[in-house]
């Protein structure tokens, strides 16, 4: 798989990685749809530490709303905004794709968002829990999706603050045979801007 496609398809994961914060259940579930939304449209940055096939690896994403996106890995970084979509690896200059990676993911994220939304199962309210010093509310529960034909399942923990909005992420899951863990903490910052770079 040529590696411009594999960062969109990662791009897809990770941006697509809010929308697996849903629990299903009729007494969760429309608290928790709102948490969801008010996280999407925050301005948020999102440190995620993962674990695969005993790698580990640490994210970052920004978002100045869902509609500006700034990506950073190990290996890369993507800017994803209206006027268009810039990536650089290393510490080379920024170049925007040949194609239009920020397409793509502005495609697929909708339609991720929906089918784990209606692939959730088996989810549990698990009530008040503690988090960085602030009462949250805790859930579980387990996701199946299929996105870009890669059938992906994962069993989750989210924890919900007292203003409706995720705060902390633990996800169990599985692609193409491989198994990952990944935790994810939110910082919430009304200054997050994100532009073009120069």
């Amino acid at each position: 798989m040529p590696s411009i496609v594999r960062t969109a398809l990662g791009a897809v994961f990770v941006l697509a990685g809010l929308a697996t914060s849903v629990p299903a259940r009729a007494d969760a579930r429309e608290a928790v749809l709102a948490a969801h939304r008010t996280s999407m449209e925050s301005r948020v940055r999102i440190e995620m530490d993962t674990a695969a096939s005993g790698r580990a690896a640490r994210s970052t994403v920004r978002y100045d709303t869902s509609r500006r996106v700034h990506m950073k890995t190990d290996q890369m970084e993507l800017i994803v905004l209206p006027e268009g979509t810039w990536m650089r690896t290393g510490g080379e200059a920024w170049t925007q794709p040949p194609f239009d990676v920020g397409s793509l993911v502005r495609q697929l994220v909708p339609q991720t968002v929906e089918q784990v939304q209606n692939g959730i199962s088996n989810a549990v309210a698990e009530g008040a829990a503690e988090f960085g010093g602030q009462a949250v509310q805790a859930y579980r529960f387990d996701v199946a999706v299929t996105v870009m034909g890669v059938p992906m399942t994962s069993r989750n923990r989210i924890l919900v603050d007292g203003a409706g909005r995720i705060v902390h992420s633990v996800s169990d899951g599985e692609a193409l045979g491989r198994k990952t863990h990944a935790e994810q903490t939110y910082h919430y910052d009304e200054a997050i801007r994100i532009t073009a770079p120069h």
